[in-house]
């Protein structure tokens, strides 16, 4: 670990310190000519103690970031725990629209002030023509083989809803027959104001 290799390199050069410390006790007694390896040594040991400073400052970082990881998790852990709440997250972050089925697929948004509503209706019809070579109505040497599947006889796509009030509400209604070659008309389209139930103003295209 960083750390324990900061205070190891810290413990050996304070032992080295130590070690030169006899060196300088016996200063006065030496000869004049270890006066220049006293220097030496006393000029060494202030590089060692300021690098041992510095090894314990940089020890002392290293923990303080350490701690500050560990709190940084544990506020980490923390707010994932109050965010997997889902009414905390309802009412911190709320949806602005809402979508899915009820009676139709629809979407909505949060306040209920707008809503749109889609429904579809579908006729089909199941359908056989005997067009083989023994068909009498046929040419004679015309060979087709039978045909069988599904028509879609009518199609029509409903949109209905409110805008700004429940009590305005809208409707639409899109449709393609085969009599008209699948063109696509509108055949409903009306807006409605409630002032009571008994009371409500339409317009649009529609039929009493």
């Amino acid at each position: 670990m960083p750390n324990a290799h900061l205070w190891k390199r810290a413990f050996g050069l304070l032992a080295l310190g130590l070690l030169a410390q006899p060196v300088r006790a016996q200063d006065a007694t030496a000869p004049a000519g270890r006066d220049e390896r006293a220097a030496r040594l006393e000029a060494l040991l202030a590089a060692q103690q300021r690098q041992i400073e510095a090894l314990q400052q940089q020890v002392a970082a290293a923990a303080q970031q350490d701690t500050d990881k560990a709190r940084i998790e544990q506020m980490k852990q923390q707010i994932r725990e109050v965010l997997s709440e889902r009414e905390f997250r309802e009412s911190l972050m709320p949806a602005t629209t809402q979508a899915g089925y009820d009676q139709g697929f629809y979407i909505r948004s949060s306040d209920e002030k707008f809503l749109m509503k889609l429904n579809g209706q579908w006729q089909f019809r199941w359908t056989h023509y005997g067009t083989r070579s023994a068909n009498r109505y046929l040419a004679p040497g015309f060979r087709r083989h039978d045909r069988t599947g599904f028509d879609i006889v009518r199609m029509n796509l409903d949109i209905s809803g409110h805008a700004y009030d429940k009590d305005l509400t809208y409707f639409l209604e899109f449709g393609s027959a085969a009599p008209n070659g699948y063109d696509t008309v509108l055949n409903y389209a009306w807006v409605n104001y409630r002032l009571r139930d008994e009371f409500q103003v339409r317009a649009g295209l529609f039929r009493v």
